[in-house]
């Protein structure tokens, strides 16, 4: 438990920065930098030159707020090339006579900058922030794979050698090591699906020291021969983050072919990578889910408010209608605040238009009243 409080801890400050309140999502962060601020230019220095560094100061002032002292590993990185893509507009406000003295105002992407920040804080803290568990089980005819034997399947069978890698090289890309485990307690013998499932495979693997797991389940698909699934669960909140699939026409014993199946899966392989990065860079792979109950909807334009203005807090990092009646409406959430914190930025958050009231909270249910 203490390494897993490590673990969390070195977590905590990526993923919440979705909860950075410094501006709105929808329009990015205002901004205004004089020459002023820059270090001493020289005399009659283009009014292009300081055009360009501007820009580039107004990234790195937004970079040092969030990142505080860890933002000098990242200074180098700061190119004018680099600062642009980040700047959404701006206009001069002021210019002197001899081009060295300028004031710039405009808006930043800060939704982007966050998650370029997420993505980078995550492959700098590799292994201590990420700890995958892999996992395979099979259900062929002819072939299975208990998943208490995922260790041993690794190093002797040539298929799961296959899956193994190809899934080690994503997680290498932020220095992360796919772990397997010896210990044989988990009473699953297929990739869970359902809560009390997953919540069996959360208390193993926390057990065994990981935060994440990824299982390999391969079944049998009518008609199409072989379904393989590469499945990513949060260990911490049990709850299932992703899912690839692919079917292909090959038989256990084709599968050893390592060349074959690494092109039969990899367009799925690529997919679970382009999910996993994303789960990273927008903060929902560890990340809270909750249920959010939002009650007083009076109106169907009541409801389209409520919808519209939950996917532009900086809070709620996702959010779904999961089921809706009668004035009352149920949306699964993910944020990176825990409940109370949750409860309370209902509290002080300025949504135009309309009010939540914060009613009541669990550890995964929050109640509101909308108020017009």
């Amino acid at each position: 438990m203490k390494m897993l409080k490590t673990i969390c801890s070195v977590l905590a400050f990526i993923f919440l920065l979705g909860a950075v309140n410094v501006f709105a999502a929808t329009t990015g962060k205002e901004f205004t930098v004089a020459s002023e601020s820059l270090p001493p230019l020289a005399p009659g220095a283009e009014s292009s030159a300081v055009l360009v560094r501007l820009k580039q100061q107004a990234v790195r002032e937004f970079l040092q707020k969030i990142l505080g002292p860890r933002y000098d590993r990242y200074d180098a990185q700061i190119t004018p090339e680099f600062a642009e893509r980040y700047i959404t507009d701006y206009q001069v406000n002021r210019q002197s006579s001899d081009s060295t003295q300028m004031e710039i105002a405009g808006h930043l992407d800060t939704d982007a900058l966050k998650q370029w920040v997420r993505v980078n804080e995550t492959k700098a803290t590799g292994n201590s922030a990420l700890k995958p568990l892999f996992l395979i089980s099979a259900n062929l005819p002819g072939f299975t794979i208990d998943p208490k034997q995922s260790a041993l399947q690794v190093k002797q069978n040539p298929a799961t050698g296959t899956f193994y890698r190809q899934l080690q090289e994503v997680f290498q890309k932020f220095n992360a090591v796919l772990g397997t485990t010896e210990e044989s307690g988990l009473g699953l013998s297929k990739a869970p699906t359902r809560e009390a499932d997953i919540r069996a495979l959360r208390s193993f693997g926390v057990m065994a020291g990981f935060n994440s797991a990824v299982w390999v389940n391969l079944s049998v698909c009518k008609n199409c021969g072989t379904r393989i699934d590469f499945l990513l669960y949060n260990l911490t909140q049990a709850r299932q983050v992703l899912s690839t699939s692919v079917d292909v026409e090959m038989d256990p014993a084709e599968m050893n072919d390592a060349k074959r199946l690494t092109k039969a899966i990899s367009k799925a392989i690529a997919d679970f990578a382009a999910g996993f990065e994303e789960s990273i860079s927008k903060g929902t792979l560890f990340a809270s889910e909750y249920r959010l109950i939002v009650e007083g909807l009076n109106s169907y334009k009541a409801f389209k408010l409520v919808d519209s203005a939950l996917g532009k807090q900086d809070f709620i990092l996702q959010s779904v209608l999961s089921r809706a009646q009668s004035q009352t409406a149920e949306f699964r959430v993910l944020s990176p605040l825990p409940p109370r914190e949750l409860f309370q930025r209902f509290s002080v958050a300025q949504i135009p238009g309309l009010t939540l009231k914060p009613l009541s909270i669990d550890s995964q249910t929050v109640t509101v009243r909308y108020l017009n």
